[in-house]
């Protein structure tokens, strides 16, 4: 409930809810994601970890392709939105062209 108020940005109601949650003490759930950490070959060796977990010997690579992948993620939204934003450009001077 709390990510569909956010996302409308009403935060009254983020902040009521939260609230209601304390007051009859729900505790949110640690949340897991899963990394394959397999070789290139393909073998496929999943870890699951949670926020700021670096009990993978190899915990320092994976957030550094994970801030990789983020930032990727990033460039294209970005480039997607950009385009959109073009092609309505484009658009509104060929509809001003045409009166």
């Amino acid at each position: 409930m709390i990510f569909l108020y956010a996302e409308k940005g009403d935060w009254e109601m983020v902040a009521k809810v939260r609230k209601g949650m304390r007051d009859k003490g729900v505790r949110k759930e640690v949340g897991y994601s899963w990394v394959d950490t397999g070789d290139a070959d393909g073998s496929l060796y999943l870890h699951g970890f949670s926020s700021d977990d670096t009990t993978h010997p190899e915990s320092g690579e994976i957030c550094r392709m994970e801030k990789c992948l983020g930032l990727e993620m990033k460039i294209l939204r970005e480039k997607h939105v950009g385009d959109k934003i073009t092609e309505k450009g484009l658009l509104l001077k060929a509809l001003t062209l045409k009166a």
